[in-house]
């Protein structure tokens, strides 16, 4: 709890736990630091709680929601600026999941630019300018987001892309 505290500056942050006995304490230990708000949701949540601790969530005025399963498909609040990874996976398709909920950008942030190099000004230049993931489990050890190489590279074999990758970390270039 410490170092998410620490290491989210107050922003925007979701936070996947392993289940729900480990989100709700987690909860309760982050709400022990100054100034921080933190409550969980989870599948079992009444509608109308899960609705007003989301609104709570997305105005700001709740910084941590601390989830299991049910912030990784289909939760869609462009203000999430920190992830903290409390749970470990195997599959990689849910590591994508859980790490794309701070990808999304603001709302009418992006639409009136045509290039893509606008809309890099724009992200660059916006109240949310990059995403942090904190992995506490080992799951960026274990599976691969994409990266800047992987969309540069196009079509080209995944072992290559990894050759090359290594060879500029080697080089430095």
């Amino acid at each position: 709890a410490g170092p998410l505290v620490k290491e989210s500056q107050r922003r925007t942050t979701l936070l996947f736990c392993v289940t729900v006995q480990h989100a709700t304490r987690m909860a309760e230990v982050l709400r022990r630091h100054p100034g921080v708000t933190a409550d969980c949701i989870f599948g079992h949540t009444p509608d109308q709680e899960r609705a007003d601790r989301i609104a709570d969530f997305k105005s700001g005025r709740l910084q941590i929601l601390v989830v299991v399963m049910c912030g990784t498909e289909g939760f869609d609040v462009p203000g999430v600026q920190v992830i903290g990874m409390a749970r470990p996976t195997k599959k990689q398709g849910l590591y994508v999941q859980m790490a794309g909920r701070a990808t999304r950008t603001l709302p009418g942030l992006i639409e009136r630019y045509d290039t893509a190099e606008e809309r890099q000004q724009a992200i660059a230049n916006s109240l949310k300018p990059h995403a942090l993931i904190l992995d506490f489990v080992g799951n960026s050890g274990k599976h691969k987001l994409i990266s800047t190489a992987d969309v540069l590279a196009g079509d080209m074999p995944e072992e290559l892309v990894a050759e090359v990758i290594d060879d500029m970390k080697e080089s430095g270039e």
